[in-house]
């Protein structure tokens, strides 16, 4: 996106960390490295530095047509006295609060000044409440991946919580999903097939025209092995510390802690937006129990049904 922009669309460009130490390492271990790879970036980067065009937290283009101006979101300095029609904030959820106050905020005012700016916002999400992230990706369309069940075609997400029923601690090499309409086993080897086939579905597509929001982890690329998350899973479990950098950095998920609970609005609208059909047991489910509470005015139920290893 950054260099994209730069090559094909020439103006300002802000890319934003949560430090200028971060941005400082950034640029030195991903940037230059991307700037030399490519052929077109080489031409309108050259490395010699001249006049200040080129230094470690400011790239200017050779022909003064736009720079690359890299900041830290904790030094409110960096964040203003600039407009900029392209900006990334990038580790969002790392940001802490500046001396001028939110710099999210001050981050967004930087492009405020043109109508179609962009805006690319990325991170692995923290804890909650208070992840930004988060927040910003509840806010946009919610963009999920799925993929064909290579069995049924059936299509669907590949969540942590259905692999993590799958798994056995002494055969972490075993670590598969199972779909969710037929109940078939998703090997590894499965992948790159489901993979060609890839869709976006939106949760929220009224947001799809003004603020999308994406999101993925790490089971779904092929850098990562299912085996090797499964062990990863097995060598945090148990240690709260452990199982939190687990679901934010392997599963993509916010850490909630144990003694606060969900709020029951998330949960009713997470159970109005299923999947499973009213009426019908899912694929895997071998026992079906229903709880009864008595209130004063009225009688309230639940009904769950289970599946192996407490699914």
């Amino acid at each position: 996106f950054t260099l994209g922009s730069m090559i094909l669309d020439s103006g300002d460009f802000l890319y934003i960390h949560p430090t200028e130490e971060n941005g400082s390492r950034w640029s030195k271990m991903k940037l230059a490295p991307m700037i030399r790879g490519m052929a077109e970036a080489r031409r309108l980067f050259p490395e010699k530095s001249r006049d200040g065009a080129n230094s470690v937290l400011f790239k200017e283009r050779i022909d003064r047509r736009g720079a690359i101006q890299i900041a830290g979101a904790n030094s409110p300095a960096g964040l203003s006295q600039v407009s900029m029609p392209r900006q990334v904030q990038d580790d969002l959820a790392k940001w802490e609060m500046n001396a001028a106050g939110d710099p999210e905020t001050q981050a967004d005012t930087r492009s405020w000044g043109y109508e179609f700016a962009k805006i690319f916002k990325i991170s692995t999400p923290m804890v909650v409440p208070g992840c930004r992230i988060t927040k910003s990706f509840e806010a946009g369309s919610q963009e999920y991946p799925e993929v064909p069940c290579p069995h049924c075609d059936a299509f669907q997400v590949l969540e942590w919580s259905n692999m993590q029923a799958q798994l056995e601690e002494a055969a972490p090499e075993k670590a598969h999903f199972t779909c969710v309409e037929c109940g078939a086993e998703i090997q590894e080897h499965h992948r790159p097939g489901m993979l060609s086939r890839l869709r976006w579905v939106a949760r929220k597509p009224q947001m799809m025209r003004q603020h999308r929001s994406f999101w993925l982890w790490c089971a779904y690329s092929p850098l990562q092995s299912w085996e090797g998350i499964a062990r990863r899973w097995f060598a945090a479990k148990g240690d709260a510390a452990g199982e939190q950098v687990f679901l934010n950095d392997v599963a993509g998920l916010p850490y909630r802690s144990a003694d606060q609970a969900v709020e029951w609005e998330a949960l009713r609208d997470r159970a109005s937006e299923s999947d499973y059909p009213k009426g019908q047991i899912p694929a895997g489910g071998l026992l079906v129990t229903i709880g009864v509470d008595c209130q004063a005015d009225r009688v309230e139920w639940q009904v769950v049904t289970w599946g192996r290893d407490f699914r």
